[in-house]
């Protein structure tokens, strides 16, 4: 009888261990899947473009999923009054892996005035380079483990700002702008509560200076994921051109 009564304990605690075991590892699983997936749902957001003190345009922002961990980023700016110099078309395509943005393909076209800007980069992570599929004027750019492009460092913001422990810490990105990369250190300069048509919004805002007198300072609304809600660009102590939401559609709001 107390044999039977220890084979039947032993067989208890060999079950107990296999199902702790099973539990551990669904967990770990459900760990994975969470931190493979993009924290972001696919969104359209419109911002009111003020150029030089002039309500001057409009610039939509929409993200959607191409496939599973793969998207597809663009922002389109178009003045709302034809005679206004200014224009411009950016997109990205990315992948998220590791809990990091690995851009794959960046391009725009920016009109200002007179002057026209184009770029066309491909990340080839394989052989750590960026390539210029431009063929006026090719060139190639070494690629960092961590390096983004101008619009994926927006998103890198945002994911970083969601596990940040100190909201208040300085966080750096290499970001590909062009025919060079750049260093951008984003400062945190305070949290402030914004008007929007959607509402009051609690925002933290953030500053990169680049050269001394250029300088862009960022709302990112914590209720909205981080959602960008208001964006300056500064030269010379002079505002030169500003974003404002006005719609937000998608999973984000």
């Amino acid at each position: 009888m107390r044999k039977m009564t220890l084979v039947h304990l032993l067989i208890g605690s060999l079950f107990f261990i296999f199902i702790y075991a099973a539990s551990l590892n669904a967990q770990a699983q459900v760990t994975s899947q969470t931190a493979t997936t993009f924290p972001f749902e696919p969104y359209e957001a419109r911002y009111k473009i003020t150029w030089r003190g002039v309500e001057a345009g409009v610039s939509v922002h929409k993200l959607t999923q191409v496939k599973p961990n793969r998207f597809y980023f663009e922002a389109v700016t178009a003045p709302s009054l034809s005679f206004l110099p200014f224009r411009s078309f950016e997109s990205t395509i990315f992948s998220w892996k590791k809990n990091e943005i690995k851009p794959e393909e960046f391009q725009y076209t920016i009109n200002e005035g007179s002057k026209k800007r184009v770029a066309h980069l491909q990340f080839d992570w394989a052989k750590h380079k960026i390539n210029s599929l431009n063929n006026n004027d090719p060139f190639e750019l070494e690629l960092s483990e961590h390096h983004q492009d101008k619009l994926t460092h927006l998103f890198m913001i945002r994911s970083d700002l969601q596990k940040l422990n100190h909201a208040n810490q300085a966080i750096t990105y290499m970001v590909a702008t062009g025919d060079k990369s750049k260093s951008y250190t984003f400062e945190h300069k305070g949290i402030e509560m914004l008007d929007t048509p959607m509402g009051k919004v609690q925002a933290i805002k953030l500053q990169n200076i680049l050269h001394g007198d250029r300088v862009t300072t960022i709302w990112f609304a914590k209720e909205w994921d981080y959602l960008p809600v208001k964006i300056l660009h500064a030269r010379g102590g002079k505002i030169i051109t500003s974003a404002e939401i006005m719609t937000l559609s998608g999973e984000t709001k």
